[in-house]
């Protein structure tokens, strides 16, 4: 049981990153989508104490960011969400073959309720002449790859 709740403790860190620390060393006996069950052991003459953990909290939350103007940069991409708050990481994809924008990227953000802010605010807001599309990013489909 001790090897499971290191391997599933390393999969916590890896889905939470920096902020993995947050999370206690107790038992755990249930993960799901949002949330983690943890099981403490405190003496004998208590009963266990289950503790949950909220994931979205923890999570870096990943914003897409679409119909940019095909000049915009990371550093500019950075600056627009620094508003908001602290920025983790700021990309436009490029294509591999021209190294031209695809006209969208990526902002990380630490503090889920600073990206919400900032999904809300500057969704349809326009930059450089686009008006942009932002929005939570969804998971990469695998299909047709």
């Amino acid at each position: 049981m001790q090897f499971v709740n290191w391997l599933i403790k390393g999969f916590i860190q890896s889905l939470c990153g920096n902020k993995a620390h947050l999370i206690p060393d107790f038992g755990i006996t249930k993960i799901d989508l949002y949330s983690i069950h943890l099981e403490k052991s405190v003496p004998f003459d208590q009963q266990n104490a289950v503790l949950r953990v909220n994931i979205s909290n923890l999570r870096t939350m990943n914003i897409y960011v679409g119909n940019l103007d095909f000049k915009v940069n990371e550093n500019d991409l950075e600056s627009i969400f620094k508003e908001y708050g602290e920025v983790s990481s700021a990309r436009v994809i490029v294509d591999k073959y021209s190294g031209r924008s695809k006209g969208f990227g990526f902002v990380s953000m630490d503090n889920p309720d600073e990206a919400n802010k900032a999904i809300s605010e500057l969704n349809g807001t326009t930059f450089k002449a686009r008006e942009m599309v932002v929005n939570e990013a969804r998971p990469r489909r695998e299909e047709n790859r």
